[in-house]
């Protein structure tokens, strides 16, 4: 089942203490879709799982170790170029969506001290894991989607990331007002999942 939003907010609160300033010590890729960042955090050594399966889409630690295979996958080798040694800074979730974002410092391939954006996107088959360097362009992702699969929004290498259109009132942040203007004239209760995060 995937996540929605108000669940992936519960999780997300109840990891970001523990990950802040987590090292990530192993980049693992069980599956194509599937990542592993084993962390050396304050408690002890932890497994954060990453998946943007089209099916289970899903962000959480696990104690299980999967095998993986013999020729490790190209976004794999480049995670590993990238944040291998990293620290988590922070994880914080997009307003109410089903995106997260995982900041991390580490260091380029020159040696220099440099900052990036691991998104998570739990979206059913639109799931995707992305790397975005501190200048807001993406660097890789699991799922490229170019404009001939969507042309609202490009996930290529160079391209500038955007979050996923969201057009929905997020009703931790808003007013009463702004919500009672969000579902005026819908109807309830199907009008709150069309017009409220996270629907």
């Amino acid at each position: 089942m995937t996540l929605d939003g108000l669940t992936l907010c519960a999780l997300i609160r109840e990891l970001s203490a523990p990950l802040a300033g987590a090292k990530i010590e192993k980049i693992n890729m069980p599956q194509k879709d599937e990542a592993i960042l084993l962390l050396h955090t304050r408690e002890g050594k932890k497994r954060l799982l990453l998946s943007a399966s089209g099916s289970d889409p899903r962000l959480h630690l696990t104690a299980q170790q999967k095998p993986n295979p013999d020729k490790a996958f190209n976004f794999c080798m480049f995670l590993r170029k990238y944040l291998s040694g990293g620290r988590i800074e922070q994880i914080a979730q997009e307003g109410l969506e089903r995106v997260v974002r995982m900041d991390i410092a580490a260091k380029d391939e020159m040696g220099i001290p440099c900052r990036y954006a691991l998104y998570t996107e739990i979206m059913g088959k639109y799931s995707n894991i992305i790397l975005v360097h501190e200048n807001g362009k993406i660097m890789d992702s699991i799922k490229h989607i170019s404009v001939d699969t969507s042309s609202k929004r490009q996930v290529l290498p160079g391209v500038r990331y955007e979050l996923p259109p969201m057009d929905k009132t997020n009703p931790l942040e808003a007013e009463s007002g702004e919500i009672a203007a969000a579902v005026s004239g819908k109807n309830l209760p199907y009008g709150l999942v069309e017009a409220l995060e996270p629907g």
